[in-house]
């Protein structure tokens, strides 16, 4: 009830009244887990999500949930280190490996300024990828596309993202770096320096969490870059 009415401290503090008398209750912990990180105590929630997974190891979910929030904390080193393990020791098990797993290694090997080993990663994710799956995924290929200067590729993946029906703002966004890159390489970009802010300036007010904050980076961005070029 606290929980359906977005009351996540209420119901955090029901659920570990709870704990005591359920300490193998995998539901309980992975409840408290979603309340911490809608109340943005993202290390509690991490924690949470590990209890949960101890009582359950073959669980994909919980084991994706882990991993995004330690994408979500900036730790892409301990992130890419234990998705890598994680892949291998279900290869040599002859295990399926969910396709979200490439996804998610992909994901951080973009954050971590590797858009080569992220491409590679992104295209295995893309051979099982289910319809859910896809849209998310295209737009990833596309970061990693654009930061590669495959431009007419990133285009395409873009088109394809927009026919899937994708978060608008989200392939906007992707666009308006696509343009800022571009203009960058060849030196033009004092030329759609105004266009470019324009555009994350809307998007900074979007609602979707990621996009506001890569808009605002991008306005960061090219403040430093108006900066520089007018200091002789």
């Amino acid at each position: 009830m606290y929980y359906e009415q977005k009351n996540f401290d209420g119901a955090l503090a029901e659920i570990l009244t709870v704990f005591s008398d359920a300490k193998d209750h995998k539901e309980m912990r992975i409840l408290a887990a979603h309340c911490s990180y809608h109340k943005k105590d993202y290390s509690a929630a991490l924690r949470y999500f590990r209890e949960a997974w101890a009582l359950d190891k073959k669980n994909d979910q919980i084991n994706f949930d882990i991993y995004n929030i330690l994408i979500l904390q900036e730790q892409y080193r301990e992130a890419r280190r234990s998705l890598r393990g994680l892949i291998a020791h279900k290869k040599k098990n002859d295990e399926t490996v969910h396709p979200e797993y490439f996804m998610l290694l992909g994901k951080t090997e973009l954050l971590m300024g590797k858009p080569d080993s992220a491409l590679e990663s992104l295209r295995l994710a893309k051979k099982d990828a289910d319809a859910k799956l896809k849209p998310e995924l295209i737009q990833l290929e596309a970061r990693a596309l654009i930061a590669l200067g495959e431009f007419d590729s990133a285009e395409i993946a873009l088109s394809w993202a927009e026919s899937l029906g994708d978060s608008k703002s989200s392939i906007e966004l992707l666009r308006l770096q696509l343009r800022e890159v571009k203009a960058a390489r060849a030196h033009e970009l004092n030329k759609v320096t105004q266009e470019l802010r324009l555009g994350y300036e809307a998007l900074a007010n979007d609602k979707n969490p990621e996009v506001k904050k890569s808009a605002e980076l991008a306005l960061e961005r090219l403040k430093i870059k108006s900066s520089n070029a007018s200091t002789p």
